[in-house]
Order: C-alpha cells, then structure tokens, then sequence
C-alpha cells in the first residue's frame, strides 16, 4: 500500500465520520422546523383559550350587571340610555 492510498483512505475516513457527527448532533437533541412550528401552534392556541377565558369572565360580570333587581342601578342604567 502505498502513500497515496494511505492518503485517500484518510481523505474518506474522515469525510465519513465528518457526516456521521453531523448527522448524530442534528438528531440529538436539537429542535427541527416541524417541532418548532407544532410548538408555535400550541402557544396559539394557548393564548387563545386565555383570551376566550378572560372574554368569559366579562361576560359574566355584564350578566350580573344585566339582571340584577338594584332598582336604583336599574334607574342609573336607563338615565344613560
């Protein structure tokens, strides 16, 4: 064997293992796109039912307002009106 197929199996080797780590840190622990965006989806959605909440809280405090029997409440509502 000489130098020069010393030279090309070293070239190779290291091409191979080049690829290999690479390829084990992509897979390793690291977040890719899809991860991401199903993440990002989540969040969303997370917000969402937060604002829904919140906008139920509202509503439920506009209902006691509404149908309370406080005539004088009742009175200063229809002055507004």
């Amino acid at each position: 064997m000489g130098p020069f197929e010393v030279a090309v199996i070293a070239i190779v080797g290291w091409l191979i293992y080049s690829a290999w780590s690479k390829w084990v840190k992509a897979t390793k622990g690291g977040v890719n796109q899809k991860q991401l965006q199903e993440l990002e989806q989540r969040v969303h959605a997370l917000e969402a039912q937060h604002e829904v909440q919140d906008l139920q809280k509202r509503v439920n405090v506009l209902e006691e307002i509404v149908v309370t029997d406080d005539f004088e409440f009742q009175k200063k509502l229809r002055h507004l009106e």
